[in-house]
């Protein structure tokens, strides 16, 4: 609370408010936190991410805070276990009973499944990989994920080149599902940059935790708040913020259009819809586009205004249809939020961005296509960064193509390696950083080339 709005607690925080904040939430929170030995003051107390203790104990709930009231849900069953006033932690309106805590069973169980993702990022690290190697890693009745299914979801692993290999994986249970669980897992590689995080299903067949297909046929790659300053060719600056969709049908199951309805966007919702030429990701319907130099497909504009109607975990929903009529039924419908909603023009300023160094000129031979684009780079001062990706595109009028690599915050410089077309010529290109938060809201810098 005091860290989202600190001007309102200037005069009141003390040492003491601090201390008795602690002690009512550890009386609130009580027989959770004996069952795991975590009945600690979180201030003073060590901690490690090992599924142990405190780890544990936020393995299985969330803390929400909202309106000024707590809310301690159990992940596992989404039941509300404890609640309280932020002003009143003394007197919570519900308490942790005995019943209320979550089973030892499932620390046991995302062990098992930690173990396995270990056994999994060995296979993914290898050079010769095949199919093979990663059949024991998938449910025998695997299903679907993201319009994929088992064979394709395997050759869609065999497809992934990080530049360095992966050291590990940081899991976060999200919920149990059909007998499983639903985790993310962050991908933190040896250069430590990241990757993710990626949504997971595991299940436990014949006593082994294998993946599992999410049942869907459509595809939500991106779904965030973002704004977006532009370094125009004549050296002049645009700056627009809104919601970045990514919405697509990777394995062709007949998704011709999509309607997002939620927060910020008009009543009807917005549309998008497949490309004439074919192709399988959806882009915003004429309609609903803005003329911007580039993300005019994927980036709804949204004004101020618009944007501050946007509140935390704000929750949006997809249809996805099979033509264009969206008077009949959806093919499936998905639900999406968003943890906080875009940044105003208002609030932003150069602190926001991630910056960069090295790229000079304009002419699309600094992009250095079919070379290598070497820069440095350093994250936003007024934000955090959760994940930064370098990319390029480049493209002429009737094809493109991109690199991307993700960056590693423990590093100022980098580079980004490109094929030049055999069979056309690029005649425009540009590079962009992206920065994500913690809340998932984009902020990008993008350098035009022409």
């Amino acid at each position: 609370v005091v860290f989202g709005d600190p001007t309102s607690y200037v005069g009141s925080l003390s040492q003491a408010a601090v201390d008795d904040a602690i002690t009512n939430m550890r009386a609130m929170l009580q027989p959770l936190l004996d069952q795991y030995d975590a009945n600690v003051d979180p201030l003073v107390s060590s901690y490690v991410a090992d599924h142990r203790k405190l780890d544990a104990v936020f393995d299985l709930v969330t803390i929400e805070i909202s309106s000024g009231t707590v809310t301690v849900t159990d992940k596992t069953t989404g039941n509300i276990i404890a609640q309280a006033a932020t002003n009143d932690l003394a007197h919570p309106s519900r308490k942790v009973q005995s019943a209320d805590v979550p089973s030892q069973q499932v620390i046991d169980d995302i062990d098992g499944i930690n173990a396995k993702l270990s056994e999994l990022i060995t296979v993914l690290n290898k050079s010769d990989k095949t199919a093979t190697d990663l059949d024991p890693f998938f449910a025998d009745n695997y299903g679907t994920n993201d319009g994929l299914n088992r064979t394709e979801a395997m050759d869609y692993l065999l497809g992934w080149n990080f530049p360095v290999s992966i050291s590990k994986a940081n899991l976060t249970l999200v919920m149990k599902y059909n007998g499983g669980y639903i985790i993310t897992a962050l991908l933190r590689l040896s250069d430590s940059s990241l990757y993710g995080p990626y949504v997971l299903i595991f299940v436990s067949e014949n006593g082994t935790w294998k993946l599992k297909g999410n049942g869907y046929k459509s595809a939500i790659y991106l779904f965030s708040g973002c704004t977006t300053k532009w370094i125009k060719t004549d050296a002049s600056e645009e700056m627009e913020s809104g919601i970045i969709l990514g919405l697509g049908d990777p394995g062709n199951k007949g998704l011709q259009k999509a309607v997002v309805a939620g927060p910020g966007l008009p009543s009807g919702g917005i549309s998008l819809s497949k490309p004439a030429g074919g192709g399988t990701v959806l882009s915003l319907d004429n309609v609903y586009r803005s003329a911007l130099p580039t993300d005019a497909g994927n980036l709804y504009v949204l004004n101020d205004a618009r944007i501050s109607e946007i509140s935390g975990n704000a929750s949006y929903t997809v249809n996805f249809y099979a033509t264009d009529n969206t008077s009949q039924a959806p093919v499936e419908t998905r639900t999406v939020s968003l943890p906080k909603g875009p940044f105003t023009r208002a609030e932003v300023t150069l602190g926001y961005f991630p910056t960069f160094t090295g790229i000079a000129s304009h002419d699309i031979a600094a992009a250095q296509i079919g070379g290598t684009l070497s820069f440095g780079y350093a994250a936003p001062g007024k934000v955090s960064s959760a994940l930064m990706l370098a990319e390029l595109n480049y493209w002429d009028d009737a094809n493109q193509a991109n690199v991307s690599v993700a960056l590693s915050p423990e590093r100022r410089s980098a580079s980004i390696s490109s094929s030049a077309p055999e069979t056309w010529a690029p005649t425009q290109a540009c590079f962009q950083m992206e920065n994500f938060d913690t809340f998932r809201r984009q902020t990008k810098v993008v350098w035009l080339f022409d």
